[in-house]
């Protein structure tokens, strides 16, 4: 179970281990993240979401670029984008689970 950047790590990791056909040797049950930015953080145009949409990738480091789609991980994509491809390993992971949950925040 990953909690917001927690969610996001472990997401990563499953690709991984998807990728070193780790999962043809154990089979994964369970997936669940809660309050984890799947789709980054979202982008609002005013002047205070231009303001931490300039900042927030500065002031978080590496994880602030991830955040806010900020970052150049491939091709010209985004860490999450890249994440996001159905046809890419961190996805393809994601479907050897028998469950997978989400929760969020409303």
């Amino acid at each position: 179970m990953g909690y917001s950047l927690g969610g996001l790590v472990s997401r990563y990791a499953v690709g991984i281990l998807h990728s070193q056909k780790f999962f043809e040797r154990v089979t994964p049950v369970n997936f669940t993240t809660m309050a984890t930015p799947h789709i980054g953080l979202l982008r609002y145009p005013t002047w205070i979401g231009s303001i931490k949409n300039t900042l927030g990738p500065i002031f978080l480091s590496r994880t602030g670029k991830h955040f806010f789609a900020a970052d150049n991980w491939s091709n010209g994509k985004s860490l999450l984008e890249v994440m996001s491809e159905k046809d890419g390993i961190f996805y393809q992971g994601l479907t050897k689970f028998k469950n997978i949950n989400i929760y969020a925040n409303a």
